[in-house]
């Protein structure tokens, strides 16, 4: 979390992805016992007055408990502050809930394994009664048993581990909540998809552990780690908001990228590609030639954007690459959304709002917006040209049905060197 990569993106992402950056990068601090250097990051965040951004609930969540933790609040904050009685009893809520369809098996919990036994510690932790009042002290521990033989198999879980650190630190049990929190932490480092980090710093009865450094070694943060980062951090964002969003790539050429990014993208995942790909070290094509893209112009009456244009110059479309990306077409495929897209998908993609504060639907963007992605496919990239008087320019816009509303670009060249960032970060 304390790495290059996120000082990229306070560098290079959009004013949202600078927000929840910054936000998750200062509760990883705070959840490692760093609260007072997390604070100082957030103050110099907020101090833009940029939008709250309403992703970040479960952030302010735990950076309310770990605040109550410690007896000390920021001078500052961009949300109201809820009493911590309700957020314990709105975090059980949240962990502790049957999400399973299905019925349970006809055995004693001890008998039980894996899922099944983490819906049953789920059941047993859960609230109780009408006014939701807290289940005994006897079924917490219970529960509490069951997730410890959870982590006895290795079973990896957020919010399991998450609910028996709480649930061990809240019956008196501490050094069983340190012992699970430091499983929790050592969870997180294996990448398991949907670990939500700020999970652990929203129990209450885990907090003061966490303010004591209890985990720090397992998070990998020391005070000269946090401080020299810190330092860093704050830079970067001052530089962000004063000079404006910047590329990391800016000094390499279209192919240099190109090739970073290919050479990445087989690392990662070289089973995706045949063998002369892999051999080659090339997930593209050959360039299309300026007759090609004048003729896909003059046939769609339009003039592509500039930095897609020279994309195409050394690569005429470009296969799959990670993470989740798909195939870009080749010039001479590439249509207007509407063209490409069924009528069904096409009319209930139109009604969308484009955001809560345009009131623009999507069906104004698609009518007039460039599909460069091979379909039918779960995610699509799509060219949007935007006019500002006289000039017009084009946004790049990542779709995925998976995806809640949209990931949009200032131009195409952001799109391909935010994958790349992420591919490479993802490998940090």
């Amino acid at each position: 979390m304390l790495t290059k990569g996120t000082l990229n993106t306070i560098q290079s992402g959009s004013d949202k992805e600078v927000y929840t950056q910054v936000t998750d990068v200062a509760l990883y601090m705070a959840t490692g016992g760093f609260l007072e250097a997390a604070n100082q990051l957030l103050s110099e965040l907020w101090k833009y007055k940029l939008p709250h951004d309403r992703d970040t609930w479960l952030a302010d969540t735990a950076f309310m408990v770990l605040w109550d933790a410690a007896g000390s609040y920021p001078g500052f904050t961009p949300f109201p502050l809820d009493d911590i009685e309700s957020i314990e009893k709105n975090i059980r809520r949240y962990i502790a809930v049957d999400r399973w369809a299905y019925k349970m098996p006809d055995k004693p919990w001890n008998e039980l394994t894996d899922q099944d036994l983490l819906r049953k510690s789920y059941i047993t932790a859960a609230l109780v009664n009408v006014d939701g009042s807290f289940p005994s002290s006897q079924n917490e521990l219970e529960a509490l048993s069951m997730l410890e033989k959870l982590a006895a198999e290795n079973v990896t879980s957020c919010e399991g581990f998450a609910l028996g650190a709480e649930l061990a630190a809240r019956n008196g049990k501490a050094d069983t909540g340190i012992r699970l929190a430091k499983i929790w932490a050592n969870g997180y480092h294996k990448k398991t998809l949907g670990y939500l980090f700020p999970l652990l710093a929203c129990s209450r009865h885990v907090a003061p552990v966490l303010l004591q450094k209890g985990i720090a070694d397992e998070l990998n943060l020391s005070e000269t780690i946090v401080q020299e980062f810190l330092s860093q951090a704050i830079t970067v964002l001052d530089k962000r908001f004063q000079d404006g969003r910047t590329m990391l790539y800016g000094d390499l050429t279209w192919k240099d990228l190109l090739h970073k990014i290919s050479r990445h993208s087989i690392e990662l995942e070289d089973g995706e590609y045949d063998e002369s790909v892999r051999i080659s070290g090339w997930i593209g094509f050959d360039g299309a030639t300026v007759s090609e893209i004048t003729l896909a112009e003059n046939r769609l009456g339009i003039t592509l954007p500039t930095d897609y244009k020279l994309f195409l110059e050394i690569t005429n479309g470009i296969r799959p690459f990670p993470l989740n990306n798909p195939a870009l077409l080749p010039v001479n495929e590439i249509d207007f959304i509407g063209n490409i897209l069924d009528a069904d998908t096409f009319d209930s993609l139109s009604d969308w709002p484009v955001d809560d504060d345009d009131p623009e639907t999507f069906k104004d963007y698609l009518s007039r917006g460039i599909m460069i992605s091979r379909y039918p496919d779960e995610q699509m990239i799509w060219l949007i040209p935007t006019t500002v008087g006289n000039i017009t320019s084009w946004q790049t816009f990542f779709f995925a049905y998976w995806l809640p509303g949209d990931q949009r670009y200032p131009g195409f060249r952001y799109y391909i060197e935010e994958q790349l960032q992420s591919i490479e970060g993802y490998n940090e």
